[in-house]
């Protein structure tokens, strides 16, 4: 009996020991909190802190799900979307939702990482298409260089945070650089940017002259806290000087007029003791008996100026606003008439009038410079600065070339009152008349000055500006001469609407 009752106190105290903690019963400090009642075997299902320290536990209470700064779940409850404070409200370790956004840095990422803040992509292009829908592309400071942005769907991209992706953000802290030509953005139905900057590149190319930071067609595009700065735009190129008319030719003896031939017409002048040539039916002949000498032929009349450029702009079939070249000079001036003939034994015959001279060429227009082209959708833009650079100025019209002399008449050096010639011998009245010049080439037309436009607007976009936008706007340019004065200058304008 007795090791009967030694054996029922042993079982009552192992049956005791599977029901109290084991540190109670010898157990190992490790064993605490251990869900499986066989000492010394480790439990492989999921443990579940309950946030109060156990005896034993030697970790520090927290929510290995959802982390709080306050080591309570609830402060880490809800969205957070990026603010202005680039607040970790739900404690992710970033601004954000690191599950949910696509985090991008150009120094330190790659684009076959994860896209999380930890590991985040180098380029915006590999963002926008990892992004989930309702998702933001989330850029660390840097400097940007996108080839296109022009993705289809609904997306934003917010800027200047550091590379934590934590604190606020600061838009001059992160720059998307691009070319003259402008980002496209004509496949987004509702794009957004917020706190980043955009840098334009002045123009260059002679066919595009206008420099632009932003061209849009998107349904709906929202700039919130951005700065868009234009490059300048390219100046206009001058116009070609006209060529100098020929000299009209000489009469080759009393009974041979010179014969001008100008662009395959024959200028005459006038046989010895006829008027002057079919150019110029009025002139006189000599007369001998009151020794007055032919009358020389007149001057051909000048070209008509071209066209100066318009001062509008228009809206090319690539979506590119441009504005007109001035026109060419006409062709219309008129070469110089031929002299008249002399009197005395059938007198002596007229020099051939000059020809005209060739028109200038006009000016090529100038460039603008436009931080936004609105081809069409909704644009909205609040607390944001838009700065143009200097546009351009217009090209200059070539100047028309001088009209050619008139050719000699088969006269002596005599002046015009025959004071010199005093006897029938050196009558001036016998001889021919020397021809007129030609008229002088037409002036090419000026071109119009650029633009400095901070937001164009075209047919049915729409643009909201807020109050808090400030819109800064350069130079515009000035017009090209014309010879009299200059085609139209330049504006500048915040926003101009063109139908």
């Amino acid at each position: 009996m007795h090791s009967q009752e030694i054996r029922r106190a042993t079982n009552i105290a192992l049956l005791l020991c599977s029901s109290f903690a084991l540190a109670a019963c010898g157990g190992g400090a490790g064993d605490a909190g251990n869900a499986n009642p066989d000492a010394g075997a480790s439990d492989t299902s999921p443990h579940v802190d309950s946030g109060a320290r156990l005896e034993g536990d030697s970790g520090t209470a927290t929510d290995t799900e959802n982390p709080s700064r306050d080591g309570s779940s609830e402060a880490c409850a809800g969205a957070d979307d990026p603010d202005d404070l680039g607040v970790d409200s739900n404690c992710d370790n970033a601004d954000g939702v690191a599950t949910r956004d696509v985090y991008v840095n150009g120094d330190t990422g790659l684009d076959s990482n994860t896209g999380d803040p930890a590991h985040p992509l180098k380029s915006i292009e590999a963002g926008l298409r990892a992004v989930k829908s309702g998702g933001y592309v989330m850029l660390a400071r840097g400097l940007y260089a996108p080839k296109t942005l022009d993705l289809p769907g609904t997306w934003k991209i917010v800027g200047g945070y550091e590379s934590t992706f934590k604190g606020a953000p600061k838009r001059e802290s992160t720059t998307i650089s691009v070319p003259s030509s402008g980002l496209v953005l004509s496949k987004p139905d509702d794009a957004s940017f917020a706190h980043l900057m955009f840098v334009g590149a002045d123009a260059e190319d002679p066919k595009s002259p206008t420099a632009y930071v932003l061209r849009t067609s998107a349904k709906k595009l929202t700039l919130d806290d951005v700065a868009l700065r234009a490059g300048n735009g390219l100046s206009g190129t001058n116009g070609a000087d006209g060529l100098a008319g020929s000299a009209g030719a000489s009469a080759t003896s009393r009974y041979e007029s010179g014969k001008t031939s100008c662009d395959g017409s024959v200028v005459l002048a006038a046989l010895g003791g006829s008027p002057g040539s079919a150019n110029d039916e009025g002139l006189s002949a000599g007369d001998c008996s009151a020794k007055v000498p032919a009358h020389p032929g007149s001057t051909g009349r000048p070209g008509s100026a071209g066209t100066d450029g318009g001062r509008l702009p228009t809206l090319t079939a690539e979506g590119l606003l441009e504005w007109r070249n001035a026109g060419d000079g006409h062709p219309d001036a008129v070469a110089g008439h031929g002299g008249a003939g002399g009197c005395r034994y059938e007198g002596g015959s007229g020099g051939g009038g000059g020809c005209a001279g060739k028109a200038g060429t006009g000016g090529t227009a100038a460039g603008g410079s436009v931080c936004v082209l609105a081809l069409g959708g909704e644009l909205t833009i609040t607390r944001s600065l838009l700065h143009t650079g200097f546009a351009g100025a217009g090209g200059a019209g070539g100047a028309g070339g001088p009209g050619g002399a008139g050719g000699i008449g088969s006269a002596p050096a005599c002046d015009t009152t025959c004071s010199v010639c005093t006897s029938d011998t050196f009558n001036c009245a016998d001889y021919g008349a020397p021809g007129g010049a030609g008229g002088a080439g037409a002036h090419g037309g000026g071109s119009a000055g650029g633009w400095a436009l901070g937001v164009a607007t075209v047919k049915s976009a729409t643009t909201a500006l807020d109050a808090s936008t400030t819109v800064e706007l350069g130079k515009p340019g000035v017009g090209g001469a014309n010879g009299l004065s200059r085609g139209p200058d330049g504006e500048k304008h915040a926003s101009f609407h063109l139908d």
